[in-house]
Parts: structure tokens; sequence; C-alpha cells
């Protein structure tokens, strides 16, 4: 082996190391969040045998958030007839995934109106995610804290159900358990304006 090839070999075994360690610390702020308690990671392992990672089921932690500022919502005001559900399920009766996708497609346009509306430049935000929305939002003052949390976590299952390997593995169900979810928080978004 001469020196040349000493110095590829060597450059190959550390290439994968060093892009993990790249990665660790443009994402260690990100990482550190999703790793703490607070997080969505209930129990994470890191071994020779490999990485193990559990996460936390947020659907309950979600339904509770936008169920409070739901019932609070109603307390002021009775609550019109909804197109946005029945429309959603009619897509969701078709595809449970495409319900599920628009239903967030919608959370997604209403944050961007709700910003337009207050004249916060949505240009920055063109390419933004509906949680970097979500977070700007809140800052403002234009949604809850629990609006937020809840936004958050309906970002997480859109990402599921769009990226899930399997179609079938979304039901009905499961589906409009989302679109619920995205009628309550759209709801409380529409109430906290008033």
């Amino acid at each position: 082996m001469n020196g040349l090839q000493f110095v590829a070999s060597l450059i190959g075994s550390l290439a994968w190391p060093a892009l993990v360690l790249a990665l660790v610390l443009v994402f260690r702020a990100s990482l550190r969040n999703l790793l703490a308690g607070d997080g969505l990671v209930k129990r994470w392992k890191a071994g020779p045998s490999g990485l193990e990672v559990e996460f936390k089921e947020i659907i309950p932690e979600i339904r509770q958030d936008v169920q409070k500022d739901k019932v609070a919502s109603r307390e002021s005001a009775a609550r019109v007839p909804n197109g946005f559900r029945e429309e959603m399920l009619e897509l969701a009766r078709i595809s449970p995934r495409a319900g599920i996708l628009e239903a967030f497609s919608r959370v997604e346009a209403q944050l961007h109106r709700l910003l337009t509306e207050a004249a916060v430049s949505v240009n920055e935000f063109a390419n933004a995610s509906a949680r970097t929305l979500a977070a700007e939002a809140a800052k403002k003052g234009l949604i809850s804290d629990g609006s937020f949390t809840a936004i958050a976590g309906l970002s997480v299952l859109r990402n599921l159900a769009a990226h899930s390997r399997e179609a079938d593995s979304l039901s009905l169900e499961r589906a409009t358990e989302f679109i619920d979810l995205a009628d309550a928080v759209l709801y409380t978004i529409r109430e906290q304006q008033k």
C-alpha cells in the first residue's frame, strides 16, 4: 500500500463518522430539545447494537390542549355549521392520507393569512414549516400556546402520514381524528381573532 492508497483508505474510513459529527454539531440544539425529557422522545438508547428511540404518544396531549382552547372558545360563542369537517371527511373516505394532508394544508394556509393580516412579512416564511409559522404567530400573540402545541403535534402527525411507506396503514378512523383536531385548531384560531 503506497501513501496515496493509505490516505484514500483513511479518508474513506473517517467519512461517515465525520459526517455524523458534522450533522450533530449543526443540529445540536434541535437534538438537545428532541432528546430532552420534555421533547417527543420517551426513551432512547445508543450502543454498539445500534440506536433505539421510543417516541411519546402525542395524540392525547394534543387532544387535551385543543379541548381546553375549544371549551373556552365555545363558552363565548355558539358554533356555526362547519363545512370544513364534512369536506375533509369526504376526501378522507376516498383517501385517508389525502384527507390528512389537505386538512393540514388548510391549517397552514390559515397561519399564512393570520400572519399576513398582522402585517408580518410572510415572504421570509415562504418555505417555512407550519410549526415555524405557528411559533411566529404565538410569538406575536396571534395564537395561544395551546394552539401552538396543537399545531406542532399536528405537524408531526402530518409528516408521519405523508411519509408512511404503507398506504394501507392509515385508516379512515385515524384520518377522522386528525381532521377533528385540525378543525378544532382552526376554530380556536378564528375565535382568538374575535
